[in-house]
């Protein structure tokens, strides 16, 4: 199928968005894509940008900013919004008030995050939620993937019900999925979101998406950070506190929101026993990445059967209820963070943190099944599944939540000999601390002697992931200058530790970073776990 062509330029685009697109609304109607054709298409990249800077014109508190340039050369825009206003990522930096973040558009053919981003940078320019910029500045970034966006196919996630003109594609130009790029940073686009992440540290990022097929009767499900190598307290919290409040708000719209999950081994629950799993607990996803970071993240997940429409409505209601909660809760959650990146300052040493994860037991719970009923657009000939509208209520074992396998204690430190620019990438763009020997320095260290090594028999995101079994050795040798050195007492270091042990299912082995080498007759990757630092930092200057 082509692509669906705007055939105008982005100044006359602006225009119609002025203008309503009919000529007879006022001139301050800010209408979306779905809303101008019943719902059948959703907004191509130059629509969005046009949405943003009209929004922005009606409303001095919303500032478009550049993240950079996707691979296709589109502007990866993002939109802050604070009251006094704030131009620049730089200023909202300095900015005391609490940051929030929501993305819309990692997967362009789940189009929900994006439109309903709009509808929220709408009603701030018609002065709906005001109270939420007395003490928070709100980041945007509707349209994370714009080079997936502008590639609309009719029959593109052809079962989902709507919008019948077709939606984006799932990858990037070069076919990153960028939910599983957080740990390797590959794509541009991913480091325009830790641009955004290590420079605005934000309390809350919420990643919008929408479900792959499951039959259930949710009109949307959701889930804070799974890895069980997150802060206990933050997951605690997240689990606890957070999700379940959540989910009586959105109730009150008449909203039914559950953990995000699928069925057991199948799309229905046609088989005995009927059980509820969510996925995943690796880092290179978003929303658990971010809760490596000690910050609190959510997946939202609309019900890919439930008309266009009413998925765009879930969104933007999920998306109210969790900038409300932070509003109301922003000093609680403050010092959560602060005392979350202490504990992962403190684990140096002394603490251990779980590289791989196994599904608990989160108990049982009443569940709604649904059927779906197939519709034919004749237009397109797209064969779309929609949400029939019963529910049957089935009790459920449910698993909702990892608990941590694997565990491995926090040295002082990692060293790795002549690092591969991918490796300097990653901590570059994540902000972890780390410095290069400027002088061959002496060390007390642990070697790893790989046991057994096992590559995937086919690529995945280009890469031919490695799973390795290790033992460690004392050892006491010498680091060349250049030496990379990357300490574990910061903020960061249970993602440190998931990037730099070499047993880590999501790491700087796993993804080829760092290779598995052939050395005195052994295999060998080149990390040390370091046991002290080589030298105090200021010499190393």
């Amino acid at each position: 199928m082509p692509r669906r062509s705007l055939g105008l330029p982005t100044s006359i685009i602006l225009c119609l968005l002025l203008l309503g697109c009919t000529g007879n609304q006022e001139s301050t109607a800010l209408v979306t894509v779905p809303e101008r054709t019943a719902h059948r298409a959703t907004a191509l990249h130059a629509e969005v940008l046009a949405f943003l800077h009209a929004a922005a014109a009606q409303d001095r508190r919303q500032s478009v900013v550049s993240l950079g340039l996707s691979e296709e050369a589109r502007d990866i825009a993002a939109v802050i919004c604070a009251d006094p206003p704030l131009r620049t990522l730089e200023a909202a930096a300095r900015d005391p008030r609490s940051k929030v973040l929501i993305v819309g558009s990692i997967h362009p053919g789940e189009c929900e995050g994006k439109e309903a981003i709009l509808e929220v940078l709408r009603a701030f320019a018609a002065g709906e939620q005001d109270a939420w910029l007395q003490n928070l500045v709100l980041v945007f970034l509707p349209d994370y993937n714009p080079d997936g966006t502008d590639a609309v196919q009719a029959l593109s996630r052809e079962q989902q019900a709507g919008p019948a003109d077709g939606c984006g594609r799932r990858e990037t130009s070069k076919g990153f999925d960028l939910n599983r790029d957080f740990t390797k940073v590959e794509a541009l686009e991913t480091r325009a979101l830790l641009l955004v992440l290590r420079t605005l540290d934000p309390l809350l990022t919420i990643d919008c998406h929408t479900t792959n097929g499951s039959y259930h009767g949710f009109d949307l499900t959701y889930a804070g950070p799974l890895s069980p190598a997150t802060d206990p307290e933050l997951q605690a919290h997240a689990r606890n506190v957070f999700l379940p409040a959540l989910r009586r708000a959105l109730a009150v719209r008449g909203l039914l929101s559950f953990d995000y999950g699928n069925w057991r081994g199948n799309w229905w629950p046609d088989e005995q026993p009927r059980a509820w799993e969510t996925f995943d607990y690796l880092p290179r996803y978003v929303t658990n990445g971010i809760g490596l970071r000690n910050r609190l993240s959510l997946l939202s997940e609309a019900y890919v059967h439930r008309p266009f429409a009413e998925r765009i409505a879930s969104t933007r209601a999920l998306i109210t209820e969790a900038v409300n909660y932070v509003a109301r809760n922003r000093t609680t959650l403050v010092e959560l963070m602060r005392s979350a990146d202490q504990r992962a300052i403190a684990l140096c040493g002394q603490g251990s943190v779980p590289l791989e994860a196994s599904l608990g037991d989160s108990g049982r719970e009443s569940i709604p099944t649904s059927g779906v009923t197939e519709r034919l657009d004749v237009a397109t000939g797209r064969r779309e599944l929609h949400h029939n509208g019963h529910n049957t209520w089935v009790l459920s074992d449910t698993s909702v939540h990892f608990e941590g396998q694997l565990p491995v204690s926090v040295p002082w430190g990692f060293a790795i000999s002549a690092p591969s620019s991918a490796v300097l990438r990653v901590l570059e763009a994540h902000g972890i601390q780390h410095y290069l020997l400027q002088h061959a320095t002496q060390i007390n260290a642990e070697d790893f002697a790989i046991r057994a090594v096992n590559r995937a028999p086919r690529p995945f995101q280009g890469h031919r992931l490695v799973k390795v079994d290790t033992i460690t050795t004392p050892t006491s040798t010498q680091l060349p200058p250049g030496t990379l050195i990357i300490p574990t007492a910061q903020p960061l270091c249970r993602l440190v530790m998931l990037l730099c042990e070499p047993r880590s299912p999501d790491g700087f082995v796993a993804w080829e970073q760092v290779p598995v080498e052939m050395h005195a007759e052994k295999l060998t990757v080149n990390i040390l776990r370091l046991r002290s630092a080589p030298l105090p930092r200021d010499k190393e200057k």
